[in-house]
C-alpha cells in the first residue's frame, strides 16, 4: 500500500513542508499529525493507566447515559402533562419535588428549560490523586501521566496548576501571585489519543474540580436559548468558583473548534456569534463577565487550527499542545495489555501467548531497527531535534516573560510592554511549532513507506480496534500466527486510513461552504 495514493488522513490541517521534502514524493503526501516514534511520546505509566481508564469510562458513561436518558424522558412525559391539563411549572415543582425522582427530573427540565438562574443537575467530578496535593507531587505526576513535552507540561502547570492555592504558595515561596496566567490550553490530537484522559489527568494533578460540556448541551434551535443554556452554565461554574476560591475548577469544552470555531467551523451565524462573544467574555481576567481567576478552560480539537484566533492569544488559551500517539514501547505495553483483556480465557494458552510475544517483540525491534539504521530517518531525526531544541529554548525565555508579567501583576504595575514582548515570543513559538509539525509528518512518511506500509501510528483507541479484530483469528482453527497477525494489522491500517481520508475531505467540503 503506497502512502502516496492519500492525501491528509488525519483531522489536522496540512502544513507546507516542501522545502523538507524529497522532489521525488506526491505533493498529496499523509499528513501524520499527532502521532509520534519519538521518545516524547506516551510512557509506559501513561500506556498502563490509558487501559485502566478506559475501563472504568466506559462502564461509567454506561451509568450515566441510562439515568440521563430514564429522567429526560419522564421530564418530558410530565410536561406534556402539564401542557394538556393548564398546570404552572410551578405547582407541579412542588409536588414532584417531595420525591427523590421528583427532584432529579426537576434538575433535568432545569438544565433543558432555564427555570432558575444557575443549573443545579450539572455534575462537577471532584478529581482526586493518590498522593497529597502539592507543588513537587504536581509536577511528577504531569511529567509522568501526560503524553506531551516538558515545556508543555510546564505551561500546564503555570497555567492551570497554579489555580491551587498551596500549589502556588509552594511554587513562589510563599507570595500569593494571583493565578492569572493563561485561562487554560487547548490539546489537540485525532480522535482515540486520549484527550479526556489527558484532561482528568491535570484535573488530578491540581485537585480540580471538572465540568465537561461540549455544544450539545446548551445548543437549541430557538432563538436565544442557546446563548441562555451557555449562560446557565457559566453562571453555575462562577457560583461554586466563587464558593471555593482557593480550589481550581476546570470547564472542559470538548470538540472546541464547534463552539469555539471561526465563522466556517461554528456555523457563522449571530447564534454562534454571541456564543463566542460569552466565551472570550468568560476568558477574561477582569470585568463583568470574566469568571473567577480560579476557573480554568481545557479545549479539545481534532481540528487546531479551525480554533478562532483570538482564543489562543496569551492571557486566553495560548498555544495549542499536541497530544502524542504511543512511542514504541508504549505501544508494545498497550498491546499487550490489549490482547490480556479482550483475547481473554485464549490468552492463557500457552502457544497463543507465545506467538503474541514473539508478533509485539519483532514488531518493536524491527521499528527500533528502522529508527536507528536507516540514514535518511536519521538525518530526519536531526533536523527535528535542532527544531525542537529552538523550541525549548524560546520556551524558556517566554516563560520568563510570563513571570516577570505575575510579578507586575502581583505589584500593580503597568503590564503593556511585556504584553507585547509575550505576543512577539508566541508567535515565534507558533512558527517553530508548525515546522516540528511538518518535520514530524516528513519522518512518519518516511518510516511508513520504508516499513512497507506495516508500522503505522496507532493511537491507544486504534490498538484497542486492531487487537478486537485480531480475535477473529481465534475462530479459525490453525489461524493464529505471526503471518496472519500481520495481515490483520495491515488491514486495520488501511481502513484507518481510508476512514480519515473520508472524514479529512467533508471537513474540507464544509469549509468551502461555510466561506
Amino acid at each position: 500500500m503506497s502512502v502516496n495514493s492519500y492525501s491528509n488522513v488525519r483531522n489536522y490541517p496540512y502544513y507546507n513542508n516542501s522545502n523538507q521534502s524529497n522532489p521525488n514524493k506526491s505533493s498529496n503526501n499523509v499528513s501524520f499529525k499527532a502521532g509520534g516514534y519519538n521518545n516524547d511520546g506516551y510512557s509506559s505509566s501513561v500506556a498502563a493507566s490509558y487501559i485502566q481508564k478506559q475501563q472504568q469510562e466506559q462502564k461509567q458513561m454506561d451509568a450515566d447515559k441510562q439515568k440521563k436518558d430514564k429522567w429526560k424522558q419522564f421530564g418530558m412525559d410530565v410536561l406534556k402533562g402539564i401542557l394538556i391539563g393548564g398546570t404552572l411549572i410551578g405547582g407541579t415543582a412542588l409536588i414532584v419535588g417531595c420525591t427523590k425522582a421528583g427532584k432529579e427530573m426537576m434538575q433535568t427540565m432545569t438544565h433543558s428549560f432555564g427555570v432558575n438562574g444557575t443549573v443545579d443537575d450539572l455534575e462537577f467530578k471532584k478529581a482526586k490523586m493518590d498522593k497529597e496535593i502539592n507543588y513537587k507531587n504536581c509536577k511528577d505526576y504531569l511529567k509522568d501521566k501526560l503524553a506531551i513535552d516538558p515545556a508543555q507540561q510546564e505551561e500546564v502547570l503555570d497555567n492551570i496548576c497554579m489555580a491551587n492555592k498551596k500549589i502556588r504558595l509552594e511554587r513562589y515561596n510563599g507570595l500569593d501571585i494571583p493565578a492569572n496566567g493563561n485561562r487554560g490550553v487547548i490539546l489537540y490530537g485525532r480522535g482515540g489519543i486520549g484527550k479526556s484522559y489527558a484532561m482528568e489527568k491535570i484535573a488530578q494533578a491540581c485537585g480540580a474540580s471538572y465540568l465537561s460540556v461540549n455544544g450539545s448541551d446548551f445548543m437549541n434551535k430557538y432563538q436565544g436559548e442557546s446563548e441562555r443554556n451557555l449562560q446557565l452554565i457559566l453562571n453555575t461554574v462562577k457560583e461554586k468558583a466563587q464558593q471555593s476560591p482557593d480550589e481550581p475548577f476546570i470547564l472542559f469544552l470538548d470538540e472546541g473548534e464547534s463552539i469555539l470555531g471561526n465563522g466556517r467551523t461554528s456555523g457563522g451565524n449571530n447564534t454562534n456569534s454571541m456564543l463566542r462573544s460569552m466565551l472570550l467574555g468568560a476568558m477574561e481576567t477582569e470585568g463583568d463577565k470574566a469568571l473567577p481567576l480560579n476557573v480554568k478552560f481545557i479545549v479539545t480539537t481534532n481540528y487546531v487550527d479551525d480554533i478562532d484566533g483570538p482564543y489562543r492569544r496569551p492571557g486566553r488559551l495560548g498555544i495549542p499542545m499536541e497530544l502524542k500517539c504511543p512511542d514504541t514501547e508504549g505501544q508494545a505495553k498497550i498491546m499487550q495489555a490489549q490482547f490480556e483483556k479482550q483475547f481473554g480465557e485464549a490468552y492463557k494458552n500457552e502457544n497463543i501467548k507465545k506467538v503474541i510475544d514473539k508478533y509485539i517483540k519483532n514488531r518493536t525491534e524491527a521499528l527500533n531497527g528502522l529508527k536507528g539504521k536507516d540514514g535518511d530517518i536519521q538525518k530526519q531525526y536531526t533536523k527535528l531535534d535542532e527544531l525542537e531544541k529552538e523550541f525549548n529554548e524560546n520556551k524558556i525565555q517566554y516563560n520568563v516573560l510570563y513571570k516577570t508579567k505575575c510579578e507586575q501583576t502581583a505589584n500593580n504595575e503597568n503590564t503593556s510592554d511585556i504584553d507585547n514582548q509575550m505576543k512577539e515570543a508566541q508567535d515565534k513559538l507558533t512558527s517553530l511549532q508548525k515546522r516540528i509539525s511538518a518535520q514530524n509528518d516528513l519522518i512518519r512518511m518516511e518510516v511508513f513507506e520504508k516499513s512497507n506500509g506495516r508500522f503505522y501510528d496507532f493511537t491507544p483507541a486504534e490498538i484497542k480496534g486492531f487487537v478486537a479484530s485480531a480475535t477473529k483469528l481465534l475462530e479459525q482453527k490453525g489461524a493464529f500466527n505471526i503471518k496472519n497477525l500481520i495481515n490483520v494489522e495491515k488491514a486495520e491500517i488501511k481502513k484507518l486510513i481510508e476512514s480519515q481520508k473520508a472524514l479529512d475531505e467533508e471537513h474540507q467540503k464544509a469549509m468551502k461552504l461555510m466561506g
